[in-house]
């Protein structure tokens, strides 16, 4: 884990992207790029990079398809040079960098995401997972950035009724992202599903009562980004999809023969104004 501090602005919006998967036949290219271009057009964005920018499997990986390969780049180190061409008009924009799952391949000989990806772009490696403290002129809160479980915690319902499946999804994750429990941070972010997910804490607030100056009184919950222990269902929460088709015209993907749920192609995007978190949404492409 890292520990950050970053100096932002008192309004932003935080682009949280992962999941590209470049070195397979499945990547989406056209809508990644149009994401790129957003965030450049988008003049208040930062980035945050939640990991898996390659797919990093050896010949000898188990799960290895040569059908699925992308042979302009058959190498793990060929997609982290890739991935560095992508993200270049943006590095000015990035804050770090975590490693992903299949960006791990590498880590015992090479360590694609520290040594070539980050040195490369000039920015800071978050390993698996960071803290960052964001300092704005008119406050300061913190955000819990990870690629996502490594003993594969599914993010997934069974129900067939999309509303509950939604909300079962939502439950699943903030499951996943509080066991660790940094109580102090108000948001809450993980790549590696490849499910977009959000629950903002507004839509769900709730109605209290409380007595004031010996007069009955309603209010909503909000989010206190400065309290040292900041209620589970206070926070926000969000997983970032993921730039992988699991179903291509011609060839079987392993998300095919497993029957997944197609993939959520897109990022989320964390609105920051007056130095608080005003909502997370899903930007689907």
């Amino acid at each position: 884990m890292n520990i950050f501090k970053k100096k932002v602005p008192s309004n932003f919006n935080l682009w949280c992207i992962g999941d590209f998967h470049i070195g397979t036949i499945a990547f989406a290219e056209k809508p990644f790029l149009s994401m790129i271009k957003d965030i450049n057009s988008d003049k208040n964005s930062l980035v945050v990079g939640l990991g898996d920018y390659v797919e990093g499997r050896a010949v000898d990986h188990p799960y290895f398809e040569f059908s699925n390969l992308d042979v302009n780049t058959p190498i793990a180190y060929k997609q982290a040079e890739l991935v560095v061409r992508y993200l270049h008009s943006i590095r000015h924009k990035i804050l770090c960098l975590l490693e992903g799952n299949h960006d791990r391949y590498s880590r015992n000989y090479i360590g694609l995401v520290e040594n070539i990806i980050c040195k490369d772009l000039g920015v800071d490696f978050g390993t698996w997972s960071s803290i960052i403290e964001f300092i704005t002129p008119k406050g300061s809160f913190k955000g819990h950035f990870t690629h996502g479980s490594d003993r594969r915690s599914p993010v997934r319902s069974m129900s067939p009724i999309a509303s509950r499946s939604q909300l079962n999804e939502k439950l699943s994750l903030i499951n996943i992202l509080s066991a660790p429990n940094f109580g102090d941070c108000v948001i809450n972010t993980c790549g590696h599903y490849h499910r977009l997910i959000t629950y903002n804490p507004s839509d769900f607030n709730d109605l209290c009562l409380l007595v004031k100056n010996g007069e009955l009184k309603e209010t909503y919950r909000t989010p206190d980004h400065g309290m040292d222990i900041i209620p589970p269902f206070e926070r926000f929460y969000a997983a970032s999809g993921a730039w992988l088709k699991s179903y291509v015209n011609g060839i079987s993907t392993y998300g095919e023969r497993a029957m997944f749920k197609a993939v959520s192609i897109g990022c989320i995007v964390y609105e920051i104004r007056g130095g608080k978190v005003q909502n997370v949404e899903a930007r689907k492409y």
